[in-house]
């Protein structure tokens, strides 16, 4: 119940607030991350996220946890994909958390680097459809994972793989712990197959 971290968002309303996450919370969103992915010491992360967009606390911290690797590069070495790829084949990195827009990038620049990694994880942003194709026609080895969740969630609400059979993207299932429910305008349970907002 104690206060682990104090992060600050705008979120939709785009006015900046400090947002408490408890260690309960932050600590149930790690250990799902740390079974999930099957995270171990095996594992090297290239840590990408900016300290200020708390992707970066969970990716910190399920990482260290796991007793992985972690590789924290200068803030100059994350703008440049040149940079990003000796960094990547220096350490063999094997896991990455990265928005859509940033993916796409290394995807279409640098594919076969990206393609040693074990998985990518994507959020902090909408993934579209024609990303996930392109991640697997050109890095088909590398598992695609999407995550979505509010910062006042700690980090993570819902995540899982997506596969190359899947026609459209999702955001997986609910965390360990964690319910997630559609519902319609009166905040009643929506009907399968009905719109609503998700809860």
């Amino acid at each position: 119940g104690d206060s682990a971290y104090i992060i600050f968002t705008s979120g939709s309303t785009g006015v900046p607030k400090g947002v408490e996450i408890l260690h309960s919370g932050i600590g149930n969103s790690v250990v799902w991350r740390i079974r999930e992915y099957r995270l171990s010491h095996a594992d090297t992360t290239l840590q990408m996220p900016s300290a200020a967009f708390d992707a970066s606390i969970i990716d910190i911290l399920s990482t260290l946890l796991a007793g992985g690797r972690l590789v924290m590069p200068e803030s100059d070495s994350k703008r440049t994909v040149e940079r990003v790829k000796e960094l990547i084949e220096q350490h063999n990195i094997s896991t990455m958390l990265l928005t859509p827009t940033l993916y796409r990038v290394l995807l279409d620049r640098i594919p076969r680097t990206m393609a040693r990694l074990r998985f990518v994880t994507l959020a902090g942003e909408k993934l579209p459809e024609d990303l996930m194709r392109a991640h697997f026609l050109q890095a088909p080895q590398t598992e695609l994972w999407n995550e979505y969740g509010p910062t006042e969630c700690s980090v993570v609400v819902s995540g899982g793989r997506l596969l190359p059979e899947h026609d459209r993207v999702n955001i997986g299932w609910p965390v360990t712990n964690n319910q997630v429910h559609i519902l319609d305008e009166q905040e009643n349970l929506a009907p399968s197959g009905v719109w609503g907002r998700l809860w």
